[in-house]
This record gives C-alpha cells, structure tokens and sequence, in this order.
C-alpha cells in the first residue's frame, strides 16, 4: 500500500470523492422499518411450525410414515428364493456366485464394501438402479418386480434377515426403507 504522503493530490481528491459518494449512497438506502415485537414473535411461531413440519415430513408422521431398515426384515424368504434363480441367470456372469464381482470393472454386492456404496439411502434408489441399468448386457429388461426379487436374494445372501412381507417393487415403503449396515461392519 502507498503511504498517504506519497500520494499525488489528485489520487488523495478522488479517494476522498469516492468515500463521500460510498457514504452518501449509504445513507440515501432506505432500509425497510423493523418489525415490532408482536410481529417478531409471529414470524418465530410460523418458523418453529415450518421446522416442526418439516420434521414431522422427514421422520414422518405415525405408523404408515415410519422409518424402517433392511434390519427390519424388508423381504421375505419366499421371495429370496425366487430372487436366486434370477441372479443366477442374470447377475451371476458378471458378479459371480459370491458376488465378489470383477475389481475394478464389476462391483462387489457382497460385504462391506457393497454395503458402504449404499448405507442410509433408500432400498428404492439400489432398486431403481437395478431395474434401469442391470443386467450389464440388457440394460432395463428386468421389470420391477423382478428388481425386487433380485435385491432380496442379495439381501439375503448378505445376512439381512427376512420379513413378513415382501420387498415391494414399487411406492412409498421403498423411500422408507433404508439401507444400513449389519451390525459389526
């Protein structure tokens, strides 16, 4: 920074042409009148209820809203079963039958590792995925309820323990369901 002596009297003119203008425009800005306090506390009230709904909306609101976990039992055996024989006939060339997969090439959809790409998202994104881009080959050929049955057999063959009802191939319960890990990974 140049020493205000060794300015020229014209750089010290515009510099001081400058601030009056800055303080100027400043004090010509007409700032909007503060609230009162009756109109403070509505503003908090309404703020507090946005939170409390947009809580109540993520969490969501009594049994039909309720979180749940592939923990939880988000499939049944049955459907497991009928998952396997899909896997074997689409997954199995490129996952392989311990679906270690290919590294780098073909993920593995066994471990921690599988677990750790999916963990606290919804069961309905892997489903989605599953459904648009598997199998490699045929992208989009298997159709959602064969998705489904898919994902419950890798599930299973996970460790996750099976339901009473089954893994649904589409609607709200897939947003509800989240991946987690098993307990120790």
């Amino acid at each position: 920074m140049v020493p205000e002596s060794a300015r020229s009297s014209g750089d010290r003119a515009l510099a001081s042409e400058a601030r009056g203008r800055t303080f100027e425009s400043c004090r010509a800005r007409q700032f909007p009148p503060m609230p009162s306090n009756a109109g403070v506390e509505r503003m908090l009230r309404n703020m507090a209820a946005a939170v409390v709904l947009a809580a109540a909306a993520v969490i969501g609101a009594g049994p039909a809203g309720a979180q749940e976990s592939v923990l939880d039992g988000a499939f049944t055996d049955a459907q497991a079963e009928r998952g396997l024989e899909l896997y074997l006939e689409h997954c199995v060339f490129c996952h392989g039958p311990a679906m270690a997969g290919i590294a780098p090439f073909v993920p593995t959809l066994d471990g921690i590792n599988f677990t750790a790409n999916w963990r606290d998202r919804p069961v309905g994104d892997l489903l989605r995925f599953i459904e648009e881009f598997m199998p490699f080959d045929t992208p989009g050929t298997l159709d959602a309820q064969d998705a489904a049955d898919t994902l419950a057999y890798i599930l299973q063959y996970n460790g996750y323990p099976p339901g009473d009802a089954e893994l649904p191939p589409e609607g709200d319960r897939l947003r509800r369901i989240r991946f987690v890990s098993l307990p120790g990974n």
